[in-house]
């Protein structure tokens, strides 16, 4: 299974994986460019992530709750990849957190070099799994949108 996002000039592709942190970079007409890869350690799922998962699962089955059913139990690697304005690409990594600290971390790449790490703390949803956080960039600002609630949640940041 795969994650990507398309862009004006490329397309950024990485595997939904445990174990690897790469991002394989393609121009518009399917030519590899290069790869982009971290060092990434293997990330355990906390009993709260678990039990969510779990959850989710049987919601989504129609099976009855079973927190003990899922075989899964490392967080993923990447869980989303967007492009700015910039050309630049935005990795939603892994990071090791606690059932109450759930902040959101973006890796920043410009022509496949790492420029640095963000930290969002504002946003403590359980973005593993469920797909109500939102995340997008319209002119200088990214948008976290979260729409777990009755009303959505939105956050603007100015970047540059």
């Amino acid at each position: 299974m795969q994650i990507y996002t398309l862009s004006e000039n490329n397309i950024y592709i990485a595997d939904i994986s445990e174990d690897n942190y790469r991002v394989r970079v393609y121009d518009n007409t399917g030519k590899e460019l290069y790869n982009i890869s971290k060092n990434y350690r293997k990330i355990k799922m906390t009993k709260g992530e678990l039990a969510k998962l779990n959850k989710s699962i049987s919601v989504s089955n129609g099976d009855e709750i079973n927190e003990n059913k899922s075989e899964v139990h490392y967080r993923k690697a990447i869980h989303g990849l967007w492009e700015d304005k910039y050309e630049r690409l935005w990795v939603l990594n892994t990071r090791e957190h606690s059932d109450e600290n759930k902040d959101l971390y973006f890796d920043i790449f410009e022509d496949g070099v790492f420029l640095n790490t963000i930290k969002f703390d504002i946003m403590k949803g359980e973005i593993d799994f469920e797909m109500n956080l939102k995340i997008r960039f319209y002119g200088d600002h990214l948008y976290l949108i979260d729409t777990s609630g009755d009303d959505i949640a939105v956050r603007k940041f100015e970047y540059t």
